[in-house]
């Protein structure tokens, strides 16, 4: 398994330092010494993503990046291998879910939108992964896995204090 992890990260390198240049999954395979069925299942075992997909992937972003930072857009779909700006705009809407003209004009709205979504994604994972103890189902457990979230550290005898229970806690703990 570590040599398969040796020789993604090989191609993927490759993949990193040949972005604008007319590579093919056929090539990063013979370049990994397998032949493109064999790479093309292990790169997606490793990576979540086949070849082809990455290398598309990591060329609209980089060529969303050189239209946010001012550069036309037929050149750019042109320097990231795209046959042609109808091709480049088809794939760059499929992928960032909007055309590179409006990304160019709202690229400030459009960054800070990604943002947003990164951080609504993470809050969705932290939610989706929250453990509760049996104690806090109820209305303390709503307030102590909100000042969780908000990263506000309390003790157990702060909140029951805070709130009025603390003899709740006495009976939670003892078992009765």
């Amino acid at each position: 398994m570590n040599d398969y992890k040796k020789t993604i990260r090989r191609a993927v390198r490759f993949i990193e330092a040949n972005l604008k240049e007319d590579i093919r999954v056929d090539d990063i395979a013979r370049g990994a010494s397998y032949s493109p069925f064999h790479f093309t299942r292990i790169f997606t075992e490793l990576t979540g993503e086949s070849p082809g997909e990455y290398l598309r992937r990591r060329r609209l972003e980089e060529a969303a990046s050189e239209i946010q930072a001012g550069r036309d857009i037929i050149e750019v779909a042109l320097d990231y291998r795209f046959g042609s700006q109808e091709a480049f705009t088809r794939s760059f809407k499929t992928h960032l879910r909007t055309t590179p003209g409006f990304y160019k004009k709202r690229a400030f709205d459009l960054h800070s939108d990604t943002l947003n979504k990164l951080k609504e994604a993470a809050m969705n994972n932290k939610l989706a992964n929250l453990r509760w103890k049996n104690r806090w189902a109820s209305h303390l457990g709503c307030i102590k896995g909100c000042l969780n979230y908000l990263n506000i550290d309390v003790s157990d005898a702060w909140l029951f204090g805070a709130t009025g229970h603390a003899f709740v806690i006495n009976i939670a703990d003892t078992g009765i």
